[in-house]
């Protein structure tokens, strides 16, 4: 394209080919050979995808279509936020693309299976058991939705960014450094949390943080400078993957430029790469505030409007954050995008919804009768310690310590400060119990663990609301605590004792817990204040003088 041409080409086309033409030239793709590039699989890759029959896609695009031809323009913008308004005069529900993550569980509601983080899982080395776990993650998805509507698309698995540095901090979420693997892993991931029915989707699954996302610190502004067989041979591997053998329906852009194009607004990635070359079918999430920051600290584009229109024409349809919200209305006042681009997004995402079977009678989607009982079930669990147990791998075992000899031994020593703790790690839910090292070990060899206090799983009645739930400190927490709320616990020997202690947590603005002798309104014992900590699982210890004994 001559420079001299612009001027018969409207601001949007001009920006759009610019973005393009960089994009492609910066990973050694001419842009004139883009037109060659299939935009539906061909011949061998074509017959390795699974899941959502085409005629199925299509019908279901089609309904989608019919919604976004009745909509105004700012209705079809307000469908691009992960939180979806409902458009009343269409009978067009709300909906919420960020229902949660189910990274190794679900992180909604107040209970679910706890498995195993994605990077023990890949040290299984074992597909089969990677579909088994996340089919009982998606039973469980299913079971929620059926019965509270709170939305079956998440924002994780899989995480594709892989291990370059044992210190980052999200390698947990990751399944290892090997591209082969990590993409053979979340295939079954992908599988999994979808399912295998060829007119409906279980759930959609996210792959993420497209790409080269591989640090914390400056995530949101730095560019990763990649060569061209890095590109194709490591990052690119295991997303391709989940595209043409898992079908996997939603794909989230990163917060990080790739070679100085921020990823949100990188034609190349999203539309080239993705749909054209690899037949990607489902939707683009931004990361949360992701568009933003193509805006500031990418300072790639040089307003709010002209960072959504550039998001939008590269094909990111979702916005987790609300920069498309709030400033794609003058981005087409400006005709930096014209509303055909924001009607394709809009047609995306309800094709997803659509595929879920959220618009069709219940009896018609085979999911809608996976009952609640599957949450946390026996049988879940039972394959959580299956997994756990596969995921272990033994570095070190000298003069053949392990397996040990309960027999032989005299004392055991649990030394560290993780000992009592149980962290699951990020993006993990509520499971039915923890248990900590210490606790385990105890109980593999059978002996009694002495407490010299009261756990919260010993209390002998409390008012309504009041729920036990796993505690990341191991054993049992009180949770869902309000005002006037209490528990009754059994006897204690207080003989001697001149303070009460506590271990507390408070998410919010703290509080103050009264300890009464015998009955409610019995004697006052202390009073202890409970602090703000941040999390209702960062927790601290309040102590308070006895008295009135």
């Amino acid at each position: 394209m001559k420079l001299e041409a612009a001027s018969e080409l409207n601001r949007r086309e001009f920006l759009s080919t610019l973005t393009q033409a960089a994009a492609l030239l910066a990973l050694g793709v001419s842009p004139g050979l883009r037109a060659a590039e299939p935009y539906l699989l061909r011949g061998r890759e074509a017959r390795w995808r699974l899941g959502i029959s085409k005629a199925a896609y299509r019908r279901a695009r089609k309904r989608a279509q019919a919604w976004v031809e009745r909509m105004t323009l700012d209705e079809k913008i307000s469908q691009l936020g992960a939180q979806s308004p409902g458009i009343e005069r269409l009978k067009l529900p709300a909906y919420n693309y960020y229902t949660g993550e189910a990274l190794h569980g679900l992180t909604r509601g107040p209970l679910a299976t706890s498995f195993p983080v994605p990077l023990a899982l890949a040290a299984t080395w074992n597909p089969d058991l990677i579909l088994r776990i996340y089919t009982a993650i998606s039973d469980e998805a299913r079971a929620y939705d059926n019965r509270e509507k709170i939305g079956l698309s998440y924002y994780s698995p899989p995480t594709l960014n892989l291990h370059r540095d044992p210190r980052w901090g999200r390698c947990e979420e990751a399944p290892g450094e090997d591209p082969c693997l990590a993409g053979t892993i979340a295939v079954q991931m992908v599988r999994g949390m979808q399912g295998d029915h060829p007119h409906y989707l279980k759930t959609t699954a996210c792959s993420k943080h497209f790409i080269c996302n591989n640090t914390d610190d400056d995530r949101t502004s730095i560019s990763a400078p990649v060569d061209e067989r890095s590109f194709w041979e490591y990052y690119t591997r295991a997303y391709r993957a989940t595209i043409l053998e898992g079908d996997v329906f939603s794909v989230m852009g990163a917060y990080s430029a790739l070679n100085g194009i921020p990823c949100c607004a990188n034609h190349f990635l999203l539309t080239d790469l993705l749909r054209r070359r690899w037949g990607f079918r489902g939707y683009v999430t931004s990361d949360c505030d992701a568009i933003d920051n193509i805006y500031n600290p990418h300072h790639y584009a040089a307003t709010l409007p002209i960072a959504a229109a550039m998001a939008v024409q590269a094909g990111c349809d979702l916005n987790c954050g609300g920069t498309l919200q709030h400033h794609l209305k003058a981005a087409v006042n400006e005709e930096l995008i014209g509303e055909d681009d924001i009607g394709r997004a809009a047609t995306r995402l309800l094709t997803a919804r659509h595929l879920l079977g959220l618009f069709d009678p219940p009896e018609k989607v085979p999911y809608t009768r996976i009952p609640f009982e599957v949450v946390d079930c026996a049988a879940h669990r039972a394959l959580a310690l299956e997994a756990a147990r596969q995921s272990l791998v033994l570095l070190k075992n000298d003069s053949r310590f392990l397996p040990w000899d309960k027999a032989a031994l005299k004392k055991v020593a649990v030394i560290g400060p993780m000992a009592g703790a149980c962290h699951l790690g990020g993006y993990s839910g509520s499971p039915g119990a923890r248990v900590s090292p210490y606790q385990g070990i105890a109980e593999s060899l059978g002996v009694a663990i002495y407490r010299p206090y009261l756990s919260a799983s010993e209390k002998v009645a409390a008012s309504p609301g009041i729920r036990l739930q796993a505690s990341s400190e191991g054993e049992q927490n009180l949770a869902f605590i309000t005002d006037d709320s209490w528990a009754e616990f059994p006897k204690a020997d207080f003989t001697g004792k001149t303070e009460f202690e506590a271990r507390v947590s408070s998410a919010a603005k703290g509080g103050r817990i009264e300890v009464h002798l015998d009955r409610l309104d019995g004697p006052l014992a202390c009073t202890l204040t409970v602090p703000a900590t941040g999390d209702w699982q960062h927790w601290t210890n309040v102590t308070a003088p006895l008295a009135g004994l």
